[in-house]
């Protein structure tokens, strides 16, 4: 996983698994009405457009939110989200994992 420059305008939050650390925004929202909770993975290229688009569309509509990007990229995705004034959660594999598909012949009726 790619490491975080230091000294990012945010504030740190650990929780009790020393692997996750959640980095909030300096302008983070006190209470939203919605959160979006977004895996990323090796996004470097497309995430600060991403979260712009997404901005704008909820600015338009004037919907107070938190974006959430749960990242475990090997490059600067963090950093740029961070820069775009997201909140970040970092846990190595995080995303990868949880997206993983159901295993073949389970029933999920």
């Amino acid at each position: 996983m790619a490491h975080l420059q230091a000294e990012r305008q945010t504030r740190i939050v650990h929780g009790a698994d020393p692997d996750v650390v959640l980095h909030l925004p300096e302008n983070d929202v006190d209470d939203p009405e919605l959160s979006i909770v977004i895996p990323a993975a090796d996004e470097e290229l497309t995430v600060g457009d991403f979260v712009e688009w997404c901005k704008e569309g909820l600015e338009q509509a004037g919907i107070v939110v938190e974006i959430v990007i749960v990242d475990s990229s090997h490059d600067r995705t963090a950093d740029l989200a961070i820069e775009h004034g997201v909140h970040v959660l970092v846990r190595e594999g995080f995303a990868r994992r949880q997206l993983r598909p159901p295993a073949a012949g389970l029933d999920l009726r």
